[in-house]
């Protein structure tokens, strides 16, 4: 049985900026068509949810990604529910940064 794909409202942002960013006055469907791929290449995750590797600036084994290109699709899984979540799709203009860490202090090796 397959995993029910959701997006989140950041994912669905991403597919329209991405729509819009492709779309040209010779061709207003190539955004569209763009967008399309997008969304086919992350719901193919239906059968092999687990095929993605984990987001190295995170490393956590729920929250993973495939790319496509410079495009990057960051999913989580929740075997459970047998259910996926779309959680972004960056795209090569977007940068994830991981959180910022805290300073150690001068002394910590002591």
């Amino acid at each position: 049985m397959d995993f029910t794909v959701f997006l989140s409202s950041e994912a669905l942002s991403d597919l329209e900026r991405a729509a819009w960013a492709h779309s040209t006055k010779e061709d207003p469907q190539a955004g569209a068509r763009h967008a399309n791929r997008l969304l086919d290449h992350a719901l193919t995750l239906r059968k092999h949810p687990e095929r993605g590797a984990v987001v190295p600036q995170f490393r956590q084994v729920e929250l993973r990604e495939i790319r496509d290109g410079f495009k990057r699709i960051i999913y989580c899984v929740d075997a459970a529910s047998r259910s996926i979540n779309i959680v972004r799709f960056l795209l090569d203009t977007h940068r994830l940064d991981p959180p910022k860490l805290p300073r150690l202090p001068p002394d910590w090796r002591s």
